[in-house]
């Protein structure tokens, strides 16, 4: 992602100030993305499959100024986080809300991991906000 790949997702958030590696910054942008970058699933339902290119979910989400799933909102997070100098893994989840405690789902949800001087903090997104979540590893 360049500087003004960066400085047009920003303002699809309306994020104010300079963004730093920070857990300000990265607490602002948690807040903002679901706020102004919506859960869509509507290509699903057109029979069209959604592109995990990167360059092809920017465009969609902050050029378009349309919405996406876990795996476009995650990714696009992703890059963005990267580009701003955290360290961020992707992982694979299971939804189980709703399921019987010992049922088995598929790994169908994108989360991310992100470290932050030395702490582990995972990023859910999950229908229309990320969630902050601090795991027990």
């Amino acid at each position: 992602m360049n500087t003004s790949d960066l400085e047009n997702y920003l303002e699809r958030i309306h994020f104010s100030g300079t963004p730093e590696l920070s857990m300000e910054t990265l607490r602002k942008i948690h807040q903002l993305q679901p706020k102004f970058i919506p859960f869509e699933n509507i290509d699903s339902y057109t029979g069209i499959v959604p592109s995990l290119n990167v360059d092809d979910i920017f465009r969609k989400l902050v050029i378009e100024s349309r919405g996406g799933y876990c795996y476009e909102q995650n990714l696009l997070l992703s890059e963005v986080l990267k580009t701003l100098g955290f360290h961020v893994k992707l992982q694979l989840g299971r939804v189980v809300w709703g399921r019987q405690e010992d049922s088995i789902a598929a790994q169908t949800h994108l989360l991310l991991i992100v470290d932050f001087e030395g702490e582990h903090y995972v990023w859910i997104a999950d229908l229309e906000q990320l969630h902050l979540l601090r795991p027990y590893f």
